[in-house]
């Protein structure tokens, strides 16, 4: 729902918009969580690109997926 949102923000004109998708800040049990979480992101992810090529808005628009990862000090 919310890179739909995205989606349509950008086709209203705007020309900034950041969102955010679920908490990714997993220290324990990593791999199920990312079992859980990268197959709906991925998809939602992939009906955004696929939108904004449909719109004719894909090369005139810049996206950017991004997050913090921080090393721990051994």
């Amino acid at each position: 729902m919310r890179m739909l949102m995205a989606r349509r923000l950008v086709e209203a004109g705007v020309r900034f918009v950041s969102m955010t998708y679920g908490g990714w800040d997993h220290h324990t049990g990593i791999s199920k969580a990312m079992q859980g979480q990268l197959p709906p992101f991925d998809k939602a992810f992939a009906a955004l690109i696929s939108d904004l090529e449909e719109r004719k808005m894909l090369d005139s628009t810049l996206i950017m997926v991004s997050t913090e990862l921080a090393a721990r000090p051994r």
